[in-house]
């Protein structure tokens, strides 16, 4: 079948016209949008700019605060990122596509939903360690106690924190354990006391005791104020008493070496004013007479 001249002409012009207009078309769209698109990539460079000062500026700001190297790098990141899609939200405005910025918050819901799902522990973990960075608990080289653990940081990462105990094991903690447990930082403090548990026999004048004990105590050389005596009462085979004296803290080594001043300090003094420490006595009385006892061991053996 072969088109007459004027039919072939007019489906080209139809054809044309329908190419022209769709192109005409495109560019008033071009040139409606074009405003905004420039608003908007102004926008997006600007927050992208911005970005990398707000991530210099949070890891500064953490630097003197922050215990964790790791943890303010996080930090800091967190911080970037969040500036970066505040500003995709305004561009995504400013181009009047409010639904995708419905879905893109809808899709970022249900990703954190699972992911929160898929790694509970390890995020719990993370988030305990920025915790316990931003609060400052301890830092590395500080003595803590938390649980039943007790020893010396050496390293304090994003999910765990790496303890040295004082007999040369090194153990590594879930953050989220020291988070969520009672934590005790021996180091925080420049002075501590130290008590001894000690008693005397029954037939001892106390005041006598309680001034050699003193004298004891302040002769060790303890730069601090002065040592306490105080009596608690009725052993069993003693009357007891604390001795309580504070100290320069500076290191753990301070506690022991005091505590054993001390003790051999009391054992020194009331040894050389005969004053008895009793040692707990038990007795054992035994039914029957003597031939019965033995034979019963004999029956026995």
């Amino acid at each position: 079948m072969v088109l007459a001249p004027s039919t072939f002409m007019d489906s080209f012009d139809n054809l044309w016209n329908t190419l022209t207009g769709t192109l005409a078309g495109w560019a008033e769209s071009a040139a409606a949008w074009a405003p905004r698109l420039a608003v908007a990539l102004v926008v997006g460079g600007l927050f992208i700019f911005l970005s990398r000062y707000v991530r210099r500026g949070a890891a500064k700001a953490l630097s003197a605060t922050s215990a964790s190297r790791s943890v303010s790098s996080l930090i800091a990141r967190m911080a970037q990122f969040a500036a970066i899609f505040v500003g995709m939200m305004i561009v995504l405005s400013i181009l009047d596509l409010e639904g995708a910025v419905t879905s893109v918050l809808a899709g970022a819901g249900v990703v954190g939903l699972a992911v929160g799902f898929a790694f509970q522990d390890l995020a719990s973990n993370v988030i305990s360690g920025v915790g316990l960075s931003v609060r400052d608990l301890f830092r590395v080289d500080d003595v803590i106690e938390t649980g039943d653990l007790i020893g010396v940081v050496k390293e304090i990462r994003l999910r765990t924190t790496k303890m040295l105990t004082f007999d040369g094991k090194t153990v590594i903690i879930p953050n989220k354990s020291i988070f969520q447990s009672p934590l005790i930082n021996h180091s925080n403090t420049d002075r501590r006391r130290i008590a001894v548990e000690c008693g005397v026999a029954y037939d001892t004048d106390l005041d006598h005791a309680k001034e050699i004990a003193l004298g004891a105590l302040r002769d060790i050389g303890i730069e601090s104020e002065d040592p306490d005596v105080f009596f608690e009462g009725f052993g069993g085979s003693s009357i007891d008493f604390v001795a309580r004296v504070w100290i320069d803290f500076q290191a753990q080594r301070d506690v022991k070496r005091t505590t054993d001043e001390m003790v051999r300090a009391l054992k020194r003094a009331f040894d050389q004013a005969e004053i008895e420490i009793p040692f707990p006595i038990r007795t054992l009385e035994l039914g029957g007479s003597a031939e019965e006892l033995v034979g019963q061991m004999a029956e026995a053996a």
